[in-house]
């Protein structure tokens, strides 16, 4: 999911209107900032990479399947 200048109200609409918003990837709204998205990432044990850390990250698929290269 690309959700681009998503902030947390925007989220928090969506989940109320029942969008389907299951997805296997997302890419952090707004830059990744504390107002991009409403739950912090340990509680569901989600693996985040940010670009700060772990430099060049690259999301590579052929439709159906994918994987994650980072280049430091």
């Amino acid at each position: 999911m690309l959700t681009g200048d998503m902030e947390t109200k925007v989220e928090r609409r969506l989940i109320l209107e029942g969008y389907d918003l299951d997805s296997d990837v997302l890419k952090a709204g707004h830059h990744g900032s504390k107002t991009s998205s409403s739950e912090a990432e340990d509680i569901y044990g989600i693996k985040v990479y940010r670009n700060d850390v772990d430099g060049d990250i690259k999301l590579v698929s052929d439709g159906i399947n994918y994987q994650i290269i980072m280049q430091n």
